[in-house]
């Protein structure tokens, strides 16, 4: 398992880049008319959430895990 380290700012600046991204992933997600395209969108905003909320978790001191 990789294990990095980052400054507050980076996460924070991750952080808002993931969920800006997350929301244009969400538009496309509701204009798309492929259900296999629209399945893969949907899977790839479950791991930009799961990313999201282990960024949080970090800034409140508890971790990245």
């Amino acid at each position: 398992m990789a294990q990095l380290v980052f400054s507050n700012e980076e996460i924070t600046t991750l952080l808002q880049t993931l969920q800006n991204d997350q929301s244009s992933l969400r538009m496309e997600i509701g204009g798309t008319d492929s259900k296999e395209f629209r399945d893969g969108l949907k899977a790839t905003e479950a791991v930009i959430q799961g990313i999201i909320e282990k960024l949080e978790r970090s800034q409140q001191g508890d971790g990245i895990r």
